[in-house]
């Protein structure tokens, strides 16, 4: 008979409706807020108004050359704007979506890693968690000093809500970092079994873990500097268009550089010990007797070894956060 998992009851297949209900939901919510402008989170409609991206002017039949060349500078700066807005809140529903995913991974997999109270391991870790984040929001400058002296300025023209939406969106991603490091904590809980077949799967399935949790971290870290720099680039469309957008441009792009790198040094800070020290428990399990060889045969078929095939992806992905600046620019290079 089949143990019975939540996977095996029936209101499992409502989860593909529920989800996708939950993102219909969600993009309605924020193209109202965003798009068309219905409260008063931004004060310019774009469907509404359109028409000055386009070249539909009903108020000039006949303009002429001068004004044609001033209309389509207006206009490039005008859709760079409506870009900039549609961009950012796109990716401000993914970040979202990464976060609650990253809370929601953290707390499952920790309460895995603490049997003995799973439900109190996974609501400590979502507690501690909204902690974190309520600090956080509470002390923006700690986090958005130069988003709140620089770019909360030139956009908040557009969307007055920008300062405070940031605000609680970077909060709720610090939240979900501190729930990841958390859970990587808990990978390093020693195991209750010293037996090489039994302790050797214990460590086998935290190092599982200890991977998922780096991934997700760099999923959560990648998104929020595409977040960040969806921002950046939207308020260069509020700077001057002569020779002061490629120094604001360049700003920028080394602004982003930095984020990416500490970035980067998060995840490595967070993974390698945690990594190195389960590595060395799993070296300990098998004992002297053996040798070199026979050990990394017993290492490799637990997934408890460190060669550069097996450890390029998770190399890749701590330095997710460092190469996304680059890989954006290409991506978004001609859209800027």
């Amino acid at each position: 008979m089949m143990k019975k998992d939540w996977s095996n009851y029936g209101v499992v297949a409502l989860l593909p409706f529920i989800f996708v209900a939950i993102v219909y939901a969600t993009e309605a919510f924020a193209r109202n807020s965003f798009f068309v402008c219905n409260n008063s989170n931004c004060r310019e409609s774009i469907p509404a108004n359109i028409w000055k991206v386009l070249k539909i002017d009903p108020d000039t039949d006949k303009p002429s050359a001068t004004d044609l060349i001033e209309n389509d500078e207006e206009r490039k700066v005008i859709a760079l704007r409506y870009s900039g807005r549609m961009t950012w809140y796109f990716l401000g529903e993914i970040f979202l979506y990464v976060c609650i995913g990253s809370l929601a991974i953290a707390s499952v997999l920790t309460s895995q890693l603490v049997p003995q109270s799973r439900i109190i391991s996974a609501l400590g870790v979502i507690t501690l968690s909204l902690i974190v984040g309520l600090f956080f929001y509470g002390n923006p400058k700690i986090h958005m000093a130069i988003f709140l002296t620089i770019f909360g300025k030139a956009i908040t023209a557009d969307v007055p809500a920008i300062a405070q939406i940031t605000n609680i969106l970077n909060s709720l991603g610090n939240a979900a970092v501190f729930s990841l490091l958390i859970a990587i904590c808990a990978t390093l809980l020693p195991s209750q079994d010293d037996s090489f077949p039994g302790g050797m799967k214990q460590l086998s399935t935290s190092m599982k873990y200890l991977r998922i949790i780096l991934y997700t971290g760099t999923l959560l870290l990648v998104t929020a500097i595409l977040l960040k720099k969806s921002i950046y680039q939207w308020s260069l469309a509020y700077t001057p268009q002569d020779d002061a957008i490629d120094t604001a441009r360049n700003f920028v792009t080394s602004l982003l550089t930095l984020e990416g790198g500490f970035y980067t040094l998060v995840l490595a800070a967070a993974y390698f010990p945690a990594a190195l020290v389960l590595q060395r428990r799993a070296q300990l399990l098998v004992g002297t007797s053996l040798d070199e060889t026979e050990k990394e045969i017993k290492l490799k078929e637990h997934g408890m070894n460190f060669s550069l095939k097996e450890s390029l992806p998770r190399i890749l992905a701590i330095l997710g956060p460092f190469l996304t600046g680059p890989v954006a620019d290409l991506l978004t290079g001609n859209f800027f």
